[in-house]
């Protein structure tokens, strides 16, 4: 019987003995780990702030041209040495906006892998200026699964377009045509000496003087600008004529302020001198001086202007979104407004015309009119080379309809990884926004606002909101935000 319990309490203490060994040795192997960690994470840490500064270097120097990459392993860890990985992920939040994160990891043969994680934002300041302001900047936390309305505000007139810029809505009206104002749920209201059409509106913060206009495409005066700073009293302070638009013609169309000009189209005149596309120096809002024009020989619907990088040189160009048959995308090298050429021009499958352009980073996204038979409507370009022979080969095409209506795409703006694709049917009555991913352009989410207009939608990066405009018996305002 005591032989027995002696030989309990020799298994007792080898199990003892054994639980103490493995306690030293997890405490050997975890003051080992540990002590690693302390030599090792520091340089890791170096590292990803070298790559961060190594971004943020290239961005100053190309902006649009700093993008995701990745290392290979600093040794080869196959062999059982100590290596580290290092790589680079560049999210463009704007064209002029970038979220950057870089993870550095490391691992020895006898530990598990760790990392360390740095993240950043660049902001091109250079097209923020030249853009006056309207570029988004700040990144969407939302997750924009859906959206839903949480507010609306009546209008009076017939909608035409919208901008908003820092929490200001501006709204063109027809009929009778004014520019509504709407700010801290109030509106202001400028109304024209002749009721001339509002066909679209650009609103940019000009940093020479500190003062934000509102430049309006107009049909008999053709350009209109309107010193909005104070929203509670717009005042007009220079309107202006374009050269080579017969008289009587109802010209203004579209427009885009870049950089101190204003960038202004027409709908096609058939008058051999009569040019569509022209520039008009705005650095002075009170004395507007147009400085060149093209012909065009076709109705662009919308129009994207800005600099960019090309191997040494930077060059500006202007996207257009046309009615050619078989130049549905135009690119115009606008960097000489006496020089005005064309670089690109894309045929796109069918003859449905171009509708309505956005860019984020160097993804172009280009709206159509419905393709019938489940043809594509919506389609992304890498831009990073408007010049280059693949320009036009689509990085990736949708078709939007996703009911029987025959759905157009009547604008698209977007954030990050979210793009609000505005969609209506050709009398205006079943209108959709659509959420779709920047990348592969699946859709989302989607918003029912029936008679939502051409041009009618705006995305405010400084809420985090996405305004719409409807016209109908009840025109309006709608606030819409991501869930």
């Amino acid at each position: 019987m005591s032989r027995g319990f002696s030989t309990l309490e020799l298994m007792i203490a080898f199990a003892i003995l054994c639980v103490v060994f493995a306690g030293v040795a997890a405490a050997q192997y975890g003051t080992q780990y540990w002590a690693l960690m302390l030599e090792t994470s520091g340089e890791a840490l170096s590292k990803a702030q070298a790559e961060i500064d190594s971004l943020r270097m290239a961005a100053e120097i190309d902006f649009l041209a700093a993008s995701s990459t990745a290392f290979a392993a600093s040794n080869a860890c196959g062999s059982g040495e100590f290596c580290y990985y290092r790589e680079n992920s560049v999210e463009d939040i704007s064209s002029c906006a970038k979220r950057v994160e870089t993870v550095v990891s490391w691992r020895s043969a006898r530990f598990a892998t760790s990392t360390v994680l740095l993240s950043d934002f660049l902001v091109d300041f250079s097209g923020l200026l030249a853009t006056g302001g309207d570029c988004g900047t700040a990144f969407s936390a939302d997750s924009w699964a859906s959206l839903e309305e949480n507010q609306s505000f009546p209008l009076q007139g017939t909608p035409a377009g919208i901008d908003a810029l820092l929490g200001t809505v501006y709204v063109i009206e027809q009929n009778p045509s004014r520019l509504a104002i709407i700010a801290d749920g109030e509106m202001s209201v400028y109304t024209p000496s002749s009721n001339e059409a509002f066909n679209a509106i650009d609103v940019a913060h000009n940093f020479a003087d500190e003062k934000i206009y509102a430049y309006i495409a107009a049909t008999s005066s053709q350009l209109r600008i309107i010193d909005v700073t104070d929203p509670s009293a717009p005042e007009e302070i220079a309107s202006t004529t374009l050269a080579t638009v017969p008289s009587g013609y109802q010209a203004g169309w579209r427009l885009q302020y870049y950089d101190g000009s204003v960038y202004i189209v027409t709908r096609q005149m058939n008058k051999p001198a009569a040019r569509e596309f022209h520039v008009i120096d705005v650095a002075d809002p009170e004395n507007p001086i147009e400085t060149g024009s093209y012909k065009l020989n076709t109705s662009p619907y919308a129009i994207l202007v800005r600099d960019q990088k090309i191997d040494v040189s930077t060059s500006r160009f202007a996207y257009l979104a046309t009615t050619h048959a078989s130049r549905e995308l135009m690119v115009l090298d606008v960097t000489d407004p006496q020089n005005i050429s064309i670089v690109a021009t894309c045929d796109l499958p069918s003859s449905q015309q171009g509708t309505s352009l956005f860019m984020i980073g160097n993804m172009l996204y280009l709206g159509r009119e419905n393709v019938p038979s489940g043809g594509e409507d919506l389609y992304t370009f890498d831009a990073s080379d408007p010049t280059g022979d693949d320009f036009c080969a689509s990085f990736a095409k949708a078709d939007i309809n996703d009911d029987s209506f025959s759905r157009h795409v009547q604008a698209i703006r977007g954030i990050g990884k979210h793009l609000f694709v505005a969609t209506n049917n050709t009398t205006n009555a079943h209108g959709k926004i659509q959420v779709r991913d920047a990348n592969d352009l699946v859709k989302t989410a989607a918003f029912t606002l029936d008679a939502l207009v051409e041009n009618g939608i705006d995305f405010d990066a400084d809420t985090g909101i996405v305004f719409a405009i409807t016209g109908g018996a009840n025109p309006a305002l709608h606030f819409l935000r991501g869930e």
